[in-house]
């Protein structure tokens, strides 16, 4: 039996994996490390710890107390909008902070997890541009498209130096309900509310979007497979620019007598024009059989109405 550690459990990736991790028989314990309790109800095989990873006592007491075999990293403190101070003080904070999780774990007789860590595939390949039908792979070039995406590669390369066995995902834009942040679950809510979307650009920007969880059953999935020292994206393989998002927002609500709107307004820095992702490298090691944008959007729907 196994024991596995879920570094930032209180946000939308850490949280996910808990709920999916729980049904589990080959883990004993899912320990959850972060600053405030995890969303949603947590079954018998969690054990919280409220604290920073950074912080080597509750590091230490977790180690001593379980045999970790993997640790999961969804921890982070930037957001693609963050600006260039935001991203020097939080870089120097949280490579520390890996630093002294990475010590305590060398300082434990019989302990080498393996290093699960959440990167992006959305900011930190930049932007396709007029490069059409291309799609971003694990070989593409890095061209972070801000300062989120540059702190991704560079904490990246932190895990692959660790010392330790590490497996790097870089999701395209996960969805669901409880990810509030993303463009899909944020105009559901506003439509609901009677509320204006606000659209920032034409809304032709591309993206890939995969729903949470279709992305939870590929981590799994990998985490089973025992693979290890390999970087791979996680998509759903079809992208859509935000105009096309909407209509099928549109379309999923009119049936519930919601009307959508929206406002344009100007650009932001932060977003990637263009952003396709390959999904053959993980495809081709693990099916997972995927919900279509459309089903899981009216599941969103239906969720949040009831």
């Amino acid at each position: 039996m196994k024991n596995i550690l879920i570094i930032g459990s209180s946000g939308f990736i850490g949280s996910s994996l808990a709920t999916s991790f729980d049904c589990d028989k080959s883990l004993s314990n899912i320990i959850l490390l972060d600053k405030k309790p995890p969303i949603g109800n947590m079954g018998s095989k969690v054990k919280f710890f409220i604290g920073n990873y950074g912080n080597k006592k509750i590091i230490s007491d977790i180690l001593h107390r379980f045999t970790i075999n993997s640790i999961f990293l969804c921890s982070y403190q930037l957001n693609p909008d963050s600006s260039y101070s935001e991203y020097v003080k939080f870089k120097k904070f949280e490579i520390l902070n890996f630093k002294t999780l990475i010590e305590q774990i060398k300082n434990q007789k019989n302990c080498t997890p393996t290093i699960y860590y959440f990167s992006s595939g959305g900011c930190i390949y930049g932007d396709l541009k007029d490069r059409e039908l291309y799609k971003f792979n694990e070989n593409s070039d890095l061209y972070p498209a801000n300062y989120y995406g540059k702190f991704k590669l560079i904490f990246e390369e932190a895990v692959k130096n660790s010392g330790l066995d590490y497996v790097i995902f870089r999701p395209s834009n996960v969805f669901g309900i409880n990810n509030k942040k993303c463009l899909i679950t944020n105009a559901l809510i506003n439509v609901i509310s009677n509320k204006r979307i606000t659209i920032w650009g034409t809304g032709d920007n591309v993206r890939d979007f995969i729903y949470i969880n279709n992305f939870t059953q590929y981590v799994k999935k990998v985490y089973k497979s025992n693979i290890k020292n390999e970087t791979f994206n996680i998509a759903s393989g079809k992208s859509y620019s935000v105009m096309q998002i909407l209509k099928i927002i549109k379309i999923s609500l009119l049936k519930y007598g919601y009307n959508l709107r929206f406002t344009i307004d100007e650009k932001r820095f932060c977003d990637v024009g263009i952003s396709r992702i390959c999904n053959k490298k993980i495809s081709n090691l693990v099916k997972v059989k995927k919900t279509s944008l459309e089903d899981s959007i009216d599941l969103m729907v239906r969720s949040l109405l009831n």
